[in-house]
């Protein structure tokens, strides 16, 4: 399922602008998650980016919930903050690789509920003056 009438980009993007408004963190990412990176079709991602979305979404729906909660907010509710902080991490950087044209690998170190970046790789891409990630732009507009 994708969300009606947007394409990747722009749910990456609706995606990293929800980790940005007042609330707490823990709020911005089930948000996040519920309305944007559980609608994503594995398809209309590169491949090189499927499994750490895949990887990033199936992390976040490891706990058991309560009566009337979600996995995603159970999950969540458990994290430390340091934890969420690193999933908010890994949030924005999937949206610029799909923003700037992937061409990146990505290696993370497994972990129980919050995977660490371990290294980034940068590979060669075109430079098409379009390496700008147009967050502000998007708040304005």
């Amino acid at each position: 399922m994708t969300v009606p009438g947007m394409n990747i980009r722009e749910i990456m993007q609706q995606a990293t602008l929800e980790l940005v408004k007042s609330t707490q963190l823990k709020q911005r990412l089930v948000s996040c998650f519920t309305k944007y990176l559980q609608h994503i079709n594995d398809a209309e991602l590169p491949p090189a980016l499927r499994s750490e979305l895949n990887s990033l979404r199936s992390a976040l729906v490891t706990a058991e919930p309560l009566p009337g909660e979600t996995p995603v907010l159970a999950t969540v509710r458990k994290l430390s903050f340091e934890e969420t902080e690193r999933f908010a991490h890994r949030v924005v950087v999937l949206f610029g690789d799909i923003a700037n044209g992937v061409g990146e690998q990505l290696t993370w170190a497994p972990q129980s509920a919050a995977p660490v970046m371990h290294e980034r790789r940068r590979v060669p891409r075109p430079d098409h003056g379009e390496n700008v990630v147009p967050l502000f732009a998007a708040l304005e507009g």
